[in-house]
C-alpha cells in the first residue's frame, strides 16, 4: 500500500511555489500561514521518505526537493 500525500502537499510539489515574504508588522494569522506554506515541501518530502523501502529511501535522501524525488 502506498501513501499519497494530501492535495495541498501535492500542489506545493508540482508547482514549486515559494511563499511570498512576510510584510512589515504581520498578524499572528499571517505568520502562521507563512510557516505552514514554508513547510509544505518538507512535509511532502517526509511523506515520500516514509512510504518507500530502504533501498529507494537512500536514493531519495540524495534529492534536495520533493519534485526531484
Amino acid at each position: 500500500m502506498s501513501f499519497i500525500p494530501p492535495p495541498p502537499l501535492v500542489f506545493a510539489v508540482e508547482n514549486d511555489i515559494e511563499p511570498p515574504p512576510l510584510r512589515a508588522n504581520p498578524t499572528i494569522a499571517q505568520m502562521r500561514q507563512h510557516v505552514e506554506e514554508s513547510t509544505k515541501k518538507h512535509k511532502a518530502l517526509a511523506c515520500l521518505q516514509n512510504g518507500v523501502s530502504d533501498v529507494i529511501f537512500t536514493r531519495i535522501m540524495a534529492c534536495s526537493t520533493p519534485k526531484e524525488a
